[in-house]
């Protein structure tokens, strides 16, 4: 081989060196380039995330703690993305869930509204015929006169059990999430039941103790 042959031979291996450089160059550079990309999306995703979990916190008031440090263990920026999107799905999959059961009151959270408003009224008022039963053993010893017996029979234990299971359904039956739809407080099934429970229960009274 003459020397042109072996200068031309060292200039198409030089060439072809240069060339799988520059391949390589641009494929690190367009690897860099897709990484930047994905991390700017992830942490954009990561931030929109944030303000919605503390949008939702403070609904159910609950204190929401800011994003945690990545761990120091992947050193791979590759890696790390793949994490940070896996993670990222994880938490909006329990975010969805957290809505979702924020959607739902503290008290009966499994019941419909109805039914719940139903048993609401109905604990009280039994709380109220269990009072009105002590005032119905007080009148017979003699320590109530009628028309006070009366009075709280038919105007001042109903109106406070109706008010109570108002207040405690306004309160505890609601929604926890802000943005939900508010529950339905049923006030003319509350002031049913409740005024309902007192004359029944007088009259079942005295029909017993005249059969007694």
């Amino acid at each position: 081989m003459s020397t042109w042959d072996e200068y031309a031979a060292l200039a198409r291996h030089l060439d072809h060196l240069r060339r799988t450089q520059e391949e390589a160059s641009a494929g690190l550079a367009q690897h860099r380039g897709a990484l930047s990309t994905a991390m700017s999306q992830l942490d954009q995703r990561l931030a929109a995330q944030q303000e919605r979990l503390s949008q939702l916190g403070r609904s159910i008031g609950q204190h929401v703690s800011s994003r945690p440090a990545p761990p120091s263990e992947i050193t791979d920026p590759g890696t790390a993305v793949r994490l940070g999107f896996e993670r990222a799905e994880a938490a909006d999959a329990a975010t969805a869930t957290a809505e979702h059961l924020a959607r739902y009151p503290r008290l009966f959270p499994s019941l419909a509204p109805g039914t719940r408003n139903l048993v609401v009224y109905l604990g009280c008022a039994a709380v109220a015929v269990l009072l009105q039963f002590g005032l119905l053993l007080l009148s017979d010893a003699g320590r109530i006169d009628t028309f006070s017996l009366l009075a709280w029979m038919c105007g001042g234990l109903p109106a406070i059990a109706f008010f109570v299971g108002y207040l405690v359904i306004s309160t505890w039956g609601r929604p926890r999430l802000a943005s939900a739809e508010p529950a339905p407080r049923s006030p003319r099934l509350g002031f049913a039941i409740c005024f309902l429970a007192m004359p029944v229960v007088y009259c079942g009274f005295k029909v017993f103790s005249a059969l007694a």
